[in-house]
């Protein structure tokens, strides 16, 4: 069983990545693997809609969208984590979940994930809750993770990161356990 951390923040090894540290060791006690998939700074093409991906299974575009839906389809489970930047939010995670989802969607379909977002409001949050919506994929959890200051994810916020850890893995365990 493993889980995908999804790291869209521009900086490797940056608030996004410190994020999903506790996340990421919670799920490892509860014998998760757990691999980051590093988005990059690059731009992501958003899908053109060519269907392409529907006659060959993968996407013409090779960039690191392509290469997400080709981890993707080995994954458990997600947990896609995000900055907000000003008033809108990180356009290559959402292009990436528009490719993954239409190249790969039919792997993704009904495995746990969850979204963590960066200084943001839960409109965002209702973005791609809705995407997940849209192709089925099982909504774990959704949470704005705002109020988690780097001093407080020392210490609260880390605490309820280790939480929603566990959560994941229980989840993923139980869908596991489903498709066996």
């Amino acid at each position: 069983m493993k889980v995908l951390l999804v790291n869209s923040g521009y900086w490797r090894t940056g608030r996004t990545e410190e994020s999903l540290r506790p996340l990421s060791l919670s799920l490892q006690e509860a014998g998760i693997g757990v691999e980051t998939f590093y988005l990059g700074p690059e731009p992501v093409a958003d899908c053109g809609g060519c269907g392409v991906c529907e006659k060959t299974g993968r996407c013409m575009k090779e960039d690191r969208a392509a290469e997400f839906s080709r981890w993707a389809k080995a994954a458990d489970g997600f947990c896609f984590c995000s900055p907000q930047y000003l008033i809108q939010p990180d356009l290559r995670l959402l292009h990436l979940l528009n490719r993954a989802f239409a190249s790969a969607g039919h792997e993704m379909r009904g495995k746990p994930a969850v979204v963590l977002l960066s200084q943001g409001s839960m409109s965002y949050a209702g973005v791609l809750t809705e995407r997940f919506r849209r192709y089925s994929v099982l909504e774990l959890c959704m949470t704005d993770w705002d109020h988690l200051s780097t001093a407080s994810l020392r210490r609260d916020g880390a605490e309820e990161l280790r939480r929603l850890g566990e959560q994941m893995a229980s989840a993923v365990k139980a869908a596991c356990a489903k498709r066996l």
